[in-house]
């Protein structure tokens, strides 16, 4: 699709009404909830992005700002599933044939660092081989059986590849090999698991997969983050699962106002600083991928404390090292503040983004 298109198809009615909505109450609560110097920029970018290309093409536009990546050969993501797909073509020689095969169509996109919204058909070749390697990789791990099963919905306009009449993107394969690590590091205890929350979880790619594969289980997600990428989540939950019982977003200062649609809702949306009026141990499972570096080191120490008060585990997904230039911060993984009264599940670099670490505690 054409970026003439795109400008054509752009929502031009839809009503900004709730992002403003969200952000005065968010500038309402306290500050160690503001969004960071680096995140105001994005935030402010993803915006105008929004207004300019339209909610339904978000995937090529804010996304590129949550976890999903631009590709070059150089890329260690690019060359850690390469190398697996490599080793591995001697002994399945139909793999030589999909390199041929995977391509992705035009690729209009836009990134912070870049200005440029197109790409050449070598870049478009490479990004398509990086889909193809991820998704072969996240198969060969697939413990539960399941990824084969599952394809990238439409919705959003995503960059996918076709495998097996299946539309496959990054998201869908980097959120099941995170939903795999969980489950499969958590064994038993994971049938336990019923309220899922995820700080920072961009436009909802990881709790879309959680609903779709537990929403018959009385499993809720409970999704927190910053205007605009709430309210992103906001519409794209509810494109994705019109029939869901869905708690929209609004304003609230005792749990008591919505304790009962809360209870009564398989997906909910709050604010970051709203997490506070959640009761303790209220969350079975809390989440956040690549989000915390982004803070302040007050700001992180305030988060753990919210973890270890509403939590009974916690995921966390987080570069190893983080330059942070927009607030003239460094963080290190040795920064986070894990208490010593929590127990390791299970910790590991990622394998394909290997300059990211993962763990998983139980909140004593």
């Amino acid at each position: 699709m054409s970026n003439e298109e795109l400008k054509n198809n752009s929502i031009e009615t839809i009503s900004f009404n709730l992002i403003e909505q969200m952000n005065q109450d968010h500038h309402a609560a306290s500050e160690i909830y503001h969004a960071s110097k680096f995140w105001e920029k994005l935030n402010q970018l993803n915006v105008e992005w929004l207004k300019k290309d339209g909610l339904e093409n978000f995937k090529r536009t804010v996304n590129n700002n949550y976890f999903n990546w631009m590709v070059t050969t150089k890329s260690v993501y690019f060359r850690n599933v390469a190398q697996f797909y490599f080793h591995n073509i001697a002994r399945h020689p139909d793999k030589l044939l999909k390199l041929f095969t995977s391509n992705v169509g035009e690729m209009f996109h836009r990134t912070y660092v870049s200005t440029n919204t197109k790409v050449s058909y070598v870049q478009r070749k490479v990004y398509a081989l990086y889909l193809l390697f991820l998704y072969e990789y996240v198969r060969a791990q697939d413990k539960f059986g399941i990824f084969e099963k599952l394809e990238e919905p439409n919705i959003g306009n995503p960059i996918f590849i076709e495998i097996n009449g299946k539309h496959i993107s990054q998201d869908i394969s980097n959120s099941y090999m995170e939903y795999s690590y969980i489950r499969s590091s958590l064994g038993n205890s994971f049938s336990d698991v019923k309220t899922i929350a995820e700080i920072g979880g961009g436009y909802g790619r990881l709790s879309y997969l959680f609903h779709l594969l537990h929403q018959n289980e009385g499993v809720k997600i409970v999704l927190i983050d910053l205007p605009p990428a709430l309210y992103v989540a906001h519409w794209y939950l509810h494109e994705v699962f019109p029939e869901a019982k869905i708690m929209d977003y609004r304003n609230f200062t005792h749990f008591s106002e919505v304790e009962q649609e809360f209870n009564e809702s398989s997906i909910c949306f709050l604010l970051p600083h709203q997490i506070e009026l959640l009761p303790k141990g209220t969350l079975d499972l809390l989440i956040n991928v690549s989000s915390l570096q982004e803070m302040s080191r007050e700001q992180i120490n305030y988060y753990y404390e919210l973890v270890n008060e509403k939590a009974k585990y916690f995921y966390t997904k987080q570069w190893v090292l983080w330059e942070n230039s927009e607030d003239k911060m460094t963080v290190p993984a040795i920064i986070y503040p894990t208490k010593p009264t929590w127990e390791v599940v299970a910790a590991r670099l990622n394998p394909v983004h290997t300059e990211f670490f993962e763990a998983i505690f139980k909140i004593k």
